[in-house]
């Protein structure tokens, strides 16, 4: 916080004496949602996103920032290649886990931001969500899915995609 105001720490003190924010040496938060949706609704949305890209920006730069954290600024920096990149690695890191709910929210925003994604690794994207929805049981969407990767294989030539099924249909 001190790197994205420039130092300026009365402002963080002052919101603080009023109870709006909580913080220790390492982090600041605001103490209730409620009030950090309040903020954020007063400011403009250019302010709203100049803030979101300072402090991916900085945050990005630090060892050991959650990678959840980066995926929600690149989002709301309105960054499609931040997004990709951290959101993808939250959803991975969220998978192993166990998370399978988290990490299901950070491959569908991933989804909505990867128009600039080749075929390939958008198919690669969609085929690991499968296993997410998978594990929360929702069998008819990983089958829906898994169909739009072998479409999605299929037209870019991918030499790993199956071969057409002889005599079927339909896959």
């Amino acid at each position: 916080m001190e790197a994205l105001l420039e130092a300026d720490t009365a402002v963080l003190d002052e919101a603080e004496r009023r109870g709006v924010l909580e913080a220790d040496p390492g982090h600041v938060w605001f103490r209730h949602e409620l009030a950090r949706r309040a903020i954020e609704r007063q400011r403009s949305s250019t302010a709203r996103v100049a803030g979101n890209r300072r402090a991916l920006a900085e945050l990005a730069g630090r060892p050991g920032v959650e990678l959840s954290r980066l995926a929600h600024h690149a989002h709301q920096a309105g960054d499609p290649e931040a997004v990709v990149r951290h959101g993808l690695a939250a959803a991975r890191e969220a998978a192993g886990a166990g998370a399978f709910t988290e990490a299901l929210a950070h491959y569908e925003l991933v989804l909505r931001w990867s128009g600039q994604l080749p075929g390939e690794q958008r198919a690669t994207v969609l085929e690991e969500s499968i296993w997410v929805l998978y594990n929360l049981s929702r069998f008819d969407e990983a089958v829906t899915r898994a169909g739009e990767v072998v479409a999605l294989r299929e037209r870019t030539g991918d030499p790993a995609a199956p071969p057409p099924c002889r005599g079927c249909a339909t896959w």
